[in-house]
């Protein structure tokens, strides 16, 4: 079913604010349903939130050139690595401007293709619980009103920097920054851990930087299992960067002489580089909407948005969804959280599945439920499977065997508790795994899932198969 075109001033049945990920996928479900929406977006690049234009596409393209690039230059006989530093790299020659422009056109088309989805650009501000304004997001200016029996927010979330790094612009920036440099840094230190450290670490090590990645946590990827934790470090060292891990930072900034960068560690290091990005927190962007005078609650610590198994909030008919709940949560389940939002809106009771959900979304790994350590501190019985690469026939062809598949499931039940894949398509493989324990497979049937052959998805196969022998096959 689907509804009919309303006119401007008809109130609308949903109002989403933001239309990234969830706000997309709210939008369009919907309108399948045959709800009035609208939805504002602020952002001048257009839809898709910080997934499309901070995380996913941007990188995916960058990391493929840089790819191609080294190949190019191992194929003319250099050796990479230092080697290529200091070379001119024109980053623009990727055309990544023009990339994002056409992900978020084709995000913002597929919207106005439903006659009933109309599109606001400016910033949403909620005037009261049946109303929003449409402000010019410089000039504030009030460009549009809108009623609306219901409100969705989904506004995402902000980097913020850490205390004692102030960006410019030019040397000190905020991590996605780097992506639109116009040449290649000869030297970058990169502040922080988690997977946006390790995609940038990874790019600008891959096309020549010489690259130091400054965290204080003990691990790269403390999200992650630590095997696929490890692995990533690894990848990191054999690229030639240096990793000063479980360190604090103390500040940054730039010496006017030389026009370098000068990052203090904790213990009174100085390091020495041309450009310096903080790729750390990022907090929910729930400010400046108007949300505390009707009185929606926030949490005190990073200003999520809080909501109740309905994702409502304390307000009557506005609900919240995706990262402006805090926590960083996974595109994946932003989707499936606008979804449920607007199935609920239209009266279809339903309920959030269970959290399984990729909780990584990089170039060389992706994972899925609980790590190793988290499954020993909940089952009594935890079996371990590994699967290399290096033993799978498809891998072998590709000539590319760097990497492993590892199911954790409990011994017991045959629960899938967690599946860690590291190397080429490990998005694809958790898809796939995904699917599986969202739909309460056992180990058993995962094991006999019916791969094709040759294909990588076969060693998820094997590494179900060798649950509980604790053996690495290979």
């Amino acid at each position: 079913m689907t509804g009919q075109p309303y006119e401007e001033n008809d109130a609308v049945d949903l109002l989403i604010i933001g239309a990234g990920q969830a706000g997309c996928a709210a939008a369009q479900r919907a309108s399948e349903l045959g709800l009035k929406t609208a939805i504002v977006e602020q952002r001048l690049a257009g839809p898709g939130g910080a997934f499309v234009h901070e995380d996913g596409l941007p990188f995916g393209v960058l990391w493929s050139f840089a790819k191609r690039w080294r190949d190019s230059q191992i194929a003319e006989g250099d050796s990479g690595g230092e080697a290529a530093a200091g070379r001119s790299v024109d980053l623009s020659t990727i055309h990544l401007s023009d990339v994002v422009a056409k992900s978020s056109e084709a995000n913002r088309q597929s919207l106005l293709r439903q006659g009933e989805v109309r599109f606001y650009e400016g910033r949403g501000y909620l005037s009261s619980t049946g109303s929003a304004v449409v402000l010019h997001p410089e000039t504030g200016d009030e460009l549009h009103g809108i009623d609306a029996r219901n409100i969705l927010v989904t506004t995402g979330s902000i980097a913020v920097p850490r205390d004692g790094f102030e960006p410019d612009g030019r040397a000190l920036l905020m991590g996605m920054d780097l992506l639109f440099l116009a040449e290649l840094p000869d030297s970058l230190v990169i502040l922080g851990e988690g997977r946006r450290a390790c995609n940038m670490a990874l790019l600008f090590a891959q096309l020549g930087s010489r690259v130091t990645v400054l965290s204080d946590s003990p691990r790269l990827l403390p999200e992650a299992d630590a095997a696929v934790s490890d692995f990533v470090e690894r990848e990191l060292d054999a690229l030639g960067c240096r990793l000063l891990l479980d360190e604090s930072f103390a500040g940054a900034e730039v010496v006017d002489a030389s026009g370098e960068v000068v990052v203090t560690t904790g213990n009174g290091e100085e390091i020495f580089s041309l450009c310096a990005a903080d790729c750390g927190e990022r907090h929910p962007a729930s400010r400046r909407l108007g949300l505390k005078k009707l009185n929606v609650q926030l949490s005190p610590d990073d200003g999520g948005v809080t909501v109740d198994r309905n994702l409502q909030t304390h307000t009557p008919h506005i609900f919240a969804a995706g990262s402006v709940l805090g926590g960083g949560v996974p595109p994946e389940q932003a989707r499936l959280e606008g979804v449920f939002v607007a199935e609920h809106v239209a009266g279809i009771k339903a309920a959030l599945p269970p959290d399984h959900f990729p909780g990584g979304s990089m170039a060389l790994a992706a994972w899925v439920g609980l790590s190793e350590e988290e499954a020993r501190n909940r089952a009594a019985e935890v079996g371990i499977g590994y699967a290399s690469f290096d033993e799978n026939l498809a891998a072998v062809l590709e000539e590319d065997t760097t990497g492993f598949v590892k199911v954790i499931a409990d011994r017991g039940t045959g629960e899938i508790l967690g599946v860690h894949v590291a190397g080429s398509s490990a998005n694809e493989i958790v898809g796939a795994a995904t699917l599986a324990m969202r739909f309460e497979y056992t180990v058993s049937d995962l094991a006999r899932m019916g791969a094709l052959i040759p294909s990588r998805m076969e060693a998820l196969e094997a590494a179900a198969a060798a649950v509980g022998t604790r053996r690495r096959s290979g």
